[in-house]
């Protein structure tokens, strides 16, 4: 009996345990991978090529002026903005074993398998055409 206790009990803490460490895995703010992930996920991935004589592609997305936004509208909108750029990213990313990552303050990767130039460049100008529809109003910016 107390064993059936254990691991009913060890079941509903394995879940919350899992979720736990898939939030430390992930940008609190963006809710994207952090840089440590990154690079486990760009060390796998490189292995996996390698090994598989595949190819992988990566975007670097990069907010432009962001400090000057960020200083003209406050911490918090600059927040919200990276948050929005961040969901422009993973809805536009929706392939598996595809990721992406906040690399920095304002930067962000794509990690990309098995995907050719060409692929590439349809993700990134999808991800760049979803930012854009956003219409973050910047005046400070060009």
């Amino acid at each position: 009996m107390f064993r059936s206790c254990w691991a009913l009990s060890c079941g509903a803490g394995c879940v919350a345990e899992s979720e736990l460490e898939l939030r430390a895995r992930a940008d609190g703010l963006t809710g994207l991978n952090h840089r440590r992930t990154l690079g486990e996920i760009l060390d796998q991935e490189w292995r996996r090529a390698r090994r598989t004589r595949s190819m992988f592609s990566l975007l670097f997305v990069d907010i432009d002026r962001f400090k000057a936004y960020n200083d003209t509208y406050g911490h918090q909108a600059g927040d919200d903005a990276l948050a929005a750029v961040a969901r422009c990213i993973g809805e536009n990313i929706r392939r598996t074993r595809v990721s992406a990552a906040r690399n920095g303050g304002k930067e962000f990767v794509v990690v990309l398998p098995d995907t050719p130039p060409a692929g590439e460049l349809r993700i990134a100008e999808k991800i760049c055409a979803a930012i854009s529809e956003l219409a973050i109003e910047h005046p400070g910016s060009e």
